[in-house]
């Protein structure tokens, strides 16, 4: 029966082994993913109440916009990863991002009716944006610091961590919409953003220091120079 197969199917689902101290790791991992993708979650809705004030025609421009934007990072973005280490790398991109979560926290409690509107068409861009970069260099950061075998292991677990903090941060959202403004909400996102950044530099402390059973902790990443 369905039934049946689906439970055969379920029993034959291990669960992830981990050796040495890939547990802590994977645990960091998890944890930056989770406070990411929470914050993303209150984000988006923000995004959909602000372009509500802009008409059709204004929207389809910022999408243009973004893709145009996304092309003039993307060698800023690799132009960083020339230069930086690892560690410097997260720092500069998160702090980068909670920053202007913080200039936003103040543009929107502006007493002006036309920053409304010029933070609508500002912050559209800026979350797909956000979105693209801060999950490259979460990925770009796990595949540097885990071999292959690791990853087809560990990556699921971790990956969870992220569709875990999307679901509590949309459920979070939906209740306490009412109950915060933007301005608090944006503020809490920068603060989330910092979390998980200290989660991100514990992963690359026990990575850096070789406390897990792979030679690859031990060399250079790739692209980003030795944390």
């Amino acid at each position: 029966s369905d039934y049946h197969g689906f439970m055969t199917t379920t029993q034959t689902i291990e669960k992830p082994e981990f050796r040495g101290r890939e547990r802590l790791a994977a645990s960091y991992a998890f944890l930056w993913f989770f406070m990411m993708m929470s914050g993303y979650s209150v984000l988006r809705p923000i995004r959909e109440t602000l372009v509500t004030s802009l008409d059709s025609n204004e929207k389809s421009t910022l999408f243009l916009m973004t893709f145009l934007v996304m092309l003039g990072a993307a060698p800023i973005y690799a132009w960083l990863v020339s230069k930086l280490t690892r560690t410097q790398l997260l720092h500069a991109v998160m702090h980068f991002f909670a920053s202007n979560l913080v200039l936003f926290a103040v543009w929107d409690s502006l007493p002006i009716p036309s920053a409304t509107l010029w933070l609508a068409r500002v912050y559209f861009v800026w979350v797909s944006v956000f979105s693209l970069f801060v999950t490259s260099v979460f990925w770009s950061v796990l595949a540097d610091v885990f071999r292959n075998e690791q990853g087809t292991r560990l990556f699921g677990p971790i990956a969870s961590g992220g569709t875990i903090g999307a679901i509590v941060g949309s459920f979070v959202t939906g209740r306490t919409a009412e109950l915060f403004s933007h301005t608090q909400l944006f503020w809490s996102v920068a603060v989330l953003l910092e979390f998980g950044l200290v989660f991100a530099v514990m992963l690359t402390f026990v990575t850096r220091n070789g406390n897990l059973p792979s030679p690859k902790f031990h060399r250079q990443p790739k692209g980003f120079g030795q944390a």
